[in-house]
């Protein structure tokens, strides 16, 4: 059944055209996630299917039986009452004892446990989880949700995540947690300077064929250029418009000529971006911090190396952002001492925005930390950082209060980095943030020369930013893990790991091989060698191509060639590695 049309829809504020051509079908059974990049519209867009704003123009339709609840970005609780009321009150027309228990049962998921407290007095992020809550039980065919996954940690979201998976209602949301759209959504909805791109596809396979049509953008602007250069010599060369055919090849000249081309946004170096950074960085010896009697830091050492990337996980109120503000100097620890080195220089990305005057110019903003940073490579002016973090030149001119909330933060995260710090603090960094700014954040990671502490809930992240992991467990203890948050996410799960522990066990016992695996081993040369040359020849035919169908038809083909030859040739090494077993 199909729940929501929309058609050419057109929204603007002030001067500003945010959306200006929105197409999107929802059927029922769907499970959207709407990406973009901060500023793109994505909360306007959903505000506007949940009837929270009006469009300037376009056709809306929302089937009558279409029930819709929606969780906005931040929440507002303007009136006075217990937590328990308000979920019952905006999540049922009547309470009845059931209803109660559910309310607790959701709130309890959503480690929300004082039950009787006001919801006025609440934090920002137990706000938010309130709200989901009230989402979440409340009797709806659709569920709208605006970065439903912030303030969530790895517990809330594993509990989310499946709770989405097994629902039957049809959901459209926003999030930037990457490992969520993956399991999660079935169709990916980009919005990119005001129109709309849809995929029937979940992350990964969106962005394999986002891959295929830009590459198929790219081919046709190609060939656009090469017919314009034709085209501008035969009117350069003096070509009269009398007959008809010339009329009509100068038209199609200028048709061509006024067409927008794709542009290809230039990567900028910033692996140099930072200072020298001395051999001593940040030592905490034997450190107490206690809250209210609440421990979270009892006899903790560690030194920071030069280079290190860390991670710091846990439970919400465990300490984490504690540890960081005490790396910052910006908390005292109760005993023992931190000790910072003498060229060390913080760059520290707090989870609250830092104040701003918003009256100034986002390129001012800038100027003011410094007009050029000197790099290894040259210089890097500000106005190339700033459209390194995606915004563009008549952004740089805007006053800062013209930016949403994420370009805010975006804007905060490239002022951070324009200061050359040589160890960067990061509190929940990727909060707010869009996938692709988030995305330049890993990359410039990668190559940055000094310490990185990151506290994130962010899976992806995690285990692409850091290589070394603190736990915090509570009551001030802390254990350090030396693998990715996946693997630990893994370990964790008892039932799991014994079965796995248990498969590894026979399989080790079985140290002979068969006359009929002996037989199979024979045979996958050949295979290797066929499916080797299948894949070789798949990848010459999608180089030169350029119609998108083609393209994907081909990509689809190649993915499996390379998944039919990768588990080949892993059943090859198998089988080689019991013969030689079977021969010791």
């Amino acid at each position: 059944m199909n729940l929501i049309q929309i058609r050419d829809l057109q929204k603007s504020y002030t001067d500003q055209k945010l959306l200006k051509k929105i197409d999107f079908t929802f059927n029922e059974g769907d499970k959207v996630g709407v990406i973009g990049i901060n500023g793109a519209g994505k909360s306007t867009f959903l505000k506007i299917l949940a009837g929270v704003e009006k469009a300037d123009e376009g056709e809306i339709f929302i089937h009558p039986k279409c029930t819709i609840r929606y969780l906005a970005q931040t929440p507002v609780f303007d009136q006075s009452c217990s937590v328990l009321d308000y979920v019952l009150k905006n999540a049922y027309e009547k309470k009845d004892e059931v209803k109660e228990y559910e309310a607790k049962s959701i709130l309890t998921k959503l480690k929300i446990n004082d039950f009787d407290q006001d919801v006025t007095v609440l934090s920002g992020g137990q706000k938010k989880r309130v709200a989901l809550a009230c989402a979440l039980i409340a009797p709806c065919s659709c569920l709208i949700l605006d970065e439903p996954t912030n303030h969530l940690d790895y517990e809330m979201v594993e509990w989310f995540e499946k709770r989405l998976i097994k629902s039957q209602q049809s959901i459209i949301m926003i999030t930037h947690d990457r490992y969520f759209l993956e399991r999660v959504c079935n169709r990916i909805v980009e919005i990119d300077h005001g129109h709309s791109e849809c995929y029937d596809a979940n992350y990964s396979k969106y962005l394999q064929e986002k891959e295929i049509r830009l590459a198929t953008l790219a081919a046709n602007e190609r060939k656009r250029q090469t017919l314009l250069r034709k085209e501008r010599a035969w009117i350069q060369r003096g070509a009269l418009a009398r007959s008809t055919k010339s009329k009509e090849r100068i038209a199609r000249f200028e048709k061509l000529q006024a067409q927008e081309g794709i542009k290809v946004k230039d990567k900028l170096k910033l692996n140099s971006i930072s200072s020298r950074l001395g051999n001593k960085t940040i030592e905490v010896h034997h450190v107490c911090k206690s809250y209210d009697s609440k421990v979270l830091l009892n006899d903790f050492s560690y030194t920071l190396n030069r280079f290190e990337r860390l991670g710091i996980v846990g439970e919400n109120g465990s300490g984490k952002s504690t540890l960081l503000n005490m790396f910052a100097k910006i908390v005292s620890p109760d005993e023992g001492e931190v000790e910072i080195g003498e060229t060390v220089r913080i760059g520290y990305f707090r989870q609250e925005l830092q104040d701003m005057d918003e009256s100034i110019r986002v390129i001012d903003y800038i100027r003011e930390i410094g007009e050029v940073i000197e790099t290894l490579e040259g210089e890097v002016r500000a106005s190339e950082l700033l459209e390194q973090f995606l915004f563009t030149k008549d952004q740089q001119w805007q006053p800062i209060n013209r930016l949403s909330g994420g370009e805010k933060r975006r804007l905060y995260l490239c002022s951070i980095l324009m200061s050359r710090p040589n160890i960067l603090l990061l509190d929940e960094p990727t909060n707010d943030l869009d996938i692709e700014t988030i995305s330049i954040l890993e990359e410039f990671l990668e190559s940055f020369k000094g310490a990185v502490v990151a506290v994130s809930h962010d899976r992806y992240f995690l285990d692409k930013a850091v290589d070394t992991l603190l736990i915090f467990k509570g009551q001030g203890k802390i254990e350090k893990w030396l693998h990715s948050y996946s693997e630990y996410l893994i370990e964790r799960q008892p039932e799991k790991t014994n079965k796995e522990r248990q498969a590894t066990v026979q399989k080790e016992k079985q140290v002979k091989i068969t006359y009929l695996e002996k037989k199979e081993l024979e045979s996958l040369d050949d295979k290797i060698a066929e499916m080797e040359q299948i894949v070789k020849n798949l990848e010459e035919e999608l180089n030169k191509t350029t119609d998108y169908n083609q393209i994907k038809e081909i990509c689809t083909k190649l993915d499996q060639g390379r998944l039919d030859l990768e588990k080949i040739t892993e059943r090859w090494m198998e089988l080689n590695e019991l013969q030689e077993q079977s021969q010791k």
